[in-house]
């Protein structure tokens, strides 16, 4: 095989992995913000909260901040999703 078929499904190959690996990324992520926000639409707090990078990866479009205080939201940031 010549060297540059072999370049070209190394490159394929790579690209693969990529691939596959953001959508294990993608679907951990998916169960973060699930879980997160079941334990919200329950009423319950949690002793921890999902990181901006998890709500990204998991194409959520949109990440609301709570005044604790006045239990009204404080902002909102969208991540273009």
């Amino acid at each position: 095989m010549p060297d540059h078929d072999r370049t070209r499904v190394d490159g394929a190959a790579e690209l693969t992995r990529k691939v596959e690996a953001r959508q294990v990324a993608r679907v951990e992520a998916m169960h973060v913000v699930e879980r997160w926000n079941r334990a919200l639409a329950a009423g319950r707090g949690a002793l921890w909260s999902p990181t901006i990078r998890a709500a990204v990866i998991a194409d959520q479009s949109l990440l609301s901040l709570l005044h604790r205080a006045a239990d009204v939201p404080a902002f909102t940031v969208s991540f273009g999703g």
